[in-house]
């Protein structure tokens, strides 16, 4: 029986090192039954986690039998002696992620564990590329950081997520339904996902994190837009490169009757926009987007989705970061580096209502706004400190039959409320 949790060594002996933070070391042999490895652990390593972290006495029973199983409790450092190489790729009920460990579920592409953001000490659960771990992509307990090095990430017995400080739960998952045989995976897209594996599957979710987006749309995460009782989801920045928490911006979908559109907001206040949907992209991007940065868009009577193809030739994502900018970016593999592809707002004609109502921005010229054909500055006191906010009015009225028509003008495509089409 192949088990989740596997360690590989050249060495002929099978040992592993524990370190404690009270600086307590000890070199324990691995031992095999029924499949699983154990671990072989004095009294005072079990006596130690029992009082320090009072978490662990829920799992008395296995701590009594002088074995701490691998599978039901994960208590390691890490630290391994050379040779040593571990993988974990799934977890099941009663599985124990200590933060002091820095114990990783790790896939081909991402990990998840604990992390500290820039220059803060808070601690926080996440999952960040492999190659370029200051690359964080999703945040369990954004608003809620641990400020010590106490916390403990379990799967209870329903399969909920729980994470915890001592007896004080930080962070749990919301199960769609309970699982018997809940085993947690971090799959190759960034998606963590909580399967039941009594249905003999693994591809039926129970909980995702893809249901949660922090301020990354990975491919394959869906943005969506409910038409019914359930809850938008939507990408919100951090606060700052120190702290994750809910910032100011959220890049959402925006369905008002006419066509689809994606808006980053500042707080209710339009920052930037996609262009109403063509049927085949967004039309106020930078360029016309093939595959793979073609997005999907999906209207059926229940929501309205946006989501990017999954390729596993190529690593991209799409951030919308703490001043309200979305970028996309794809990864060198052979550099470990990334590449900006673009960003918008690309320039300041990218900001929304711009130059106000009736005006115009063109970033090649100075200043950048002007009024249409036909209209002046509502206030030309503000229009002469830069400020255009209050935008254009008309110099005369409106007069068809004098010659007044449409005039060619190069814009993006306005705000579509709503759309009817005759026959």
């Amino acid at each position: 029986m192949a088990h989740p949790f596997s360690l590989e060594s050249k060495k002929t002996s099978s040992k592993i090192q524990i370190c404690l933070p009270n600086g307590l070391k000890e070199v324990l042999p691995i031992q095999y039954g029924e499949g699983f490895p154990w671990l072989e652990m004095s009294y005072h390593i079990r006596s130690y986690l029992t009082k320090m972290f009072p978490f662990f006495r829920r799992f008395k029973d296995t701590l009594d039998k002088n074995y701490c199983n691998a599978f039901g409790v994960i208590c390691l450092s890490g630290e391994f002696d050379s040779g040593w190489k571990k993988k974990i790729q799934n977890l099941g009920y009663n599985s124990l992620f200590v933060q002091n460990a820095h114990m990783f579920l790790r896939g081909q592409i991402f990990e998840l564990g604990f992390f500290s953001p820039g220059r803060s000490k808070d601690r926080f659960l996440g999952i960040w590329y492999k190659a370029t771990p200051e690359i964080v992509v999703w945040v369990a307990n954004r608003n809620q950081p641990i400020t010590d090095s106490q916390g403990i990430l379990t799967i209870s017995r329903n399969g909920t997520l729980v994470l915890s400080r001592g007896e004080r739960i930080i962070w749990s998952s919301n199960l769609s339904s309970v699982a018997s045989s809940p085993v947690m995976q971090l799959l190759q897209t960034g998606n963590l996902v909580l399967v039941d594996k009594t249905n003999g599957t693994f591809d039926k979710y129970i909980w995702q994190s893809f249901d949660y987006p922090c301020d990354t749309r990975l491919p394959g995460m869906q943005i969506v837009y409910n038409l019914g009782d359930g809850q938008d989801k939507y990408l919100q920045s951090w606060r700052s490169s120190d702290d994750p928490s809910l910032g100011d911006f959220t890049n959402r979908i925006e369905y008002r009757g006419g066509l689809v559109e994606m808006v980053v907001y500042n707080a209710s206040i339009k920052r930037s926009r996609s262009g109403p949907w063509t049927g085949h992209y967004f039309s106020n991007l930078p360029f016309t987007p093939t595959i793979p940065f073609k997005p999907n868009l999906v209207i059926n009577k229940d929501m309205i989705s946006v989501s990017d193809a999954f390729n596993s030739s190529l690593i991209t994502r799409l951030t919308l970061d703490k001043s309200g900018s979305l970028h996309r970016y794809t990864m060198d593999e052979s550099k470990n580096r990334w590449n900006l592809v673009h960003s918008i707002p690309r320039d300041s004609c990218d900001n929304y209502a711009q130059c106000g109502p009736n005006g115009i921005c063109r970033i090649s010229k100075v200043p950048i706004c002007e009024c249409l054909k036909g209209f002046a500055p509502r206030s030309q006191q503000d229009w002469d400190l830069q400020d255009w906010a209050g935008g254009c009015i008309r110099t005369r009225p409106l007069n068809c039959q004098n010659g007044d028509g449409f005039e060619k003008v190069g814009a993006n495509f306005p705000d579509t409320v709503a759309v009817s089409i005759e026959y």
